[in-house]
């Protein structure tokens, strides 16, 4: 068995993180530090090193990745070939070129396209029909690496992200497969460079990604409500409270002169005026209470409301 360092913090990690378990002679998980979450900020594990630890698996948090001691760690193992999926930082050059093998990363979209911190969510933000999983040799560039193997899904029009994320690490998951059994069998890797066009850079998510502007059409309001399903929720805000939207649908209704949030009710359903068309609204989630269907957003909510409207 090839021995492996595996980087990565984030649920799109751990599949590949069980594969490594089971099929290579994994000897640490690295993974980003603990943060502190929730209300009362208490400080938690990520959902790489909370598995990696009950797992039994040694676990390396580096504050520097530069850090003299921890580099010596991994050169002390004799190690063959690093792998990552969704680390979240940059390996440096010094780590780099330790493996024997090389280093590895398995990203979420059809590279050049979508590089970045959050393809997955981007992608579908921005109504992409096709996705697929890259797999590229790292440098200390952003996702610029040759490529080794790559491959395509299609996304249907409503695939949350959940949705998404579980198809591409099912790919994610066969494609290093195969790279793991062409590394140890071949001798030689097939590599081909990246093509060099303008792409869109898939960035860091901001606070104010989350909110809905109801003046935008409704395709794009509806991607959004897709793209931060189920983690997040994408969010208004009704009578000076967030409320999250988490399911929604396009409708046709009559009603060209309604302005954009403008709440339409009829009988046990919302329907919410949007840029070009109106949404109709699954369900909800009001600022610290349970999710909820329409209907139960209507009965709790709007009944003493004659003109209710989202901000």
């Amino acid at each position: 068995m090839i021995r492996v360092i595996f980087f990565g913090s984030s649920s799109f990690s751990l599949p590949f993180l069980e594969f490594l378990l089971e099929y290579t002679d994994l000897i640490y998980v690295v993974t980003t530090e603990d943060k502190p979450k929730g209300r009362g900020k208490k400080v938690q594990f990520n959902i790489v090193k909370e598995f990696a630890y009950s797992k039994g698996t040694k676990i390396l948090t580096p504050l520097n990745l530069r850090d003299e001691e921890f580099i010596s760690k991994i050169v002390d193992i004799k190690l063959d070939l690093i792998v990552a999926a969704s680390y979240g930082k940059i390996l440096p050059e010094e780590i780099l070129k330790i493996p024997k093998l090389g280093a590895i990363n398995i990203h979420p979209s059809l590279l050049p396209l979508y590089p970045g911190a959050e393809p997955i969510f981007w992608q579908i933000a921005r109504g992409e029909e096709i996705s697929g999983v890259t797999i590229f040799e790292m440098n200390t560039k952003i996702d610029k690496g040759e490529i080794i193997l790559q491959e395509s899904i299609n996304i249907s029009q409503n695939d949350s992200y959940e949705d998404v994320e579980k198809s591409l690490t099912i790919l994610g998951v066969k494609l290093l497969k195969k790279v793991i059994n062409i590394i140890e069998t071949a001798s030689y890797i097939p590599r081909r460079k990246q093509e060099d066009k303008k792409v869109f850079y898939a960035r860091k998510l901001l606070s104010q990604d989350e909110k809905i502007n109801w003046g935008k059409p409704s395709k794009e309001i509806i991607n959004k409500i897709r793209a931060f399903f189920p983690k997040i929720g994408a969010y208004t805000t009704f009578n000076g409270k967030r409320v999250k939207i988490f399911k929604a649908k396009r409708v046709k209704l009559n009603g060209e002169d309604v302005k954009p949030g403008t709440i339409v009710i009829k009988e046990r359903d919302i329907f919410v005026k949007t840029g070009d068309s109106f949404i109709g609204i699954d369900s909800l989630k009001p600022e610290g209470k349970k999710i909820i269907t329409a209907f139960e957003f209507i009965n709790g909510y709007l009944k003493n409301f004659d003109e209710p409207k989202f901000e």
